[in-house]
């Protein structure tokens, strides 16, 4: 079920719990399938993929060390963002300069780099390296009208810059399927909407 007009507004209360994932999993679940009805089943389906790993050539960045990445003091970064200067502990910067796509990131892994190359390709991508080490990221290329050209572009990059490889395969994707849902029913009548201050010129 897809609405673009109805709005619902909840308010919920869970005496004891305090986790976010708890209240975002388990709890607000429930709450869904008390107030909409909810009814959902789990399925899985082979599905497209690329899995990412280590080229012929070998990976070519070494484990980041202490000082290789700024620290993050909470101010916004540059805009537009230095991809010269070092980057940002767990920042990722992204710009685009003449055509070219260009990604700068501190303390970036291998599974970050998989989930930033899945939305390029808009096909998941799984790590398959085995490398769990953090590494300061600076990776180039040219994202194209064609989607083969830019395919074939972050394919080219990957091996030259990082020493990684990219290869089509299939494997399993899980799914939520939504068997049954129902418009809530308020508790009681609307609120009113909270009157709007009267600005310079306007009437009382």
């Amino acid at each position: 079920m897809h609405s673009l007009r109805d709005k619902y507004s909840i308010e919920a209360t869970a005496p004891g719990a305090t986790e976010r994932t708890v209240l975002m999993g388990s709890l607000l679940q429930r709450l869904l399938e008390d107030r909409f009805r909810l009814k959902l089943h789990r399925e899985t389906e082979e599905v497209p993929l690329y899995a990412l790993t280590v080229g012929k050539g070998g990976f070519k960045l070494k484990p980041m060390k202490d000082g290789d990445c700024a620290p993050n003091d909470g101010t916004p970064p540059a805009s537009p963002p230095d991809m010269t200067a070092k980057p940002r502990c767990g920042n990722l910067n992204m710009m685009t300069v003449e055509g070219k796509t260009r990604w700068s990131w501190g303390t970036g892994t291998m599974s970050s780099l998989a989930n930033q190359l899945s939305r390029v390709f808009g096909v998941h991508v799984i790590d398959e390296t085995k490398i769990t080490d953090q590494f300061v990221f600076r990776f180039e290329f040219t994202r194209a009208p064609d989607p083969l050209d830019t395919e074939s572009s972050v394919m080219a990059a990957l091996d030259e810059q990082l020493g990684l490889k990219l290869t089509k395969t299939k494997g399993p994707r899980g799914f939520i399927v939504i068997d049954h849902i129902e418009r809530p029913t308020p508790d009681g009548p609307r609120p009113d909407p909270p009157a709007r201050a009267a600005g310079p010129g306007r009437g009382k």
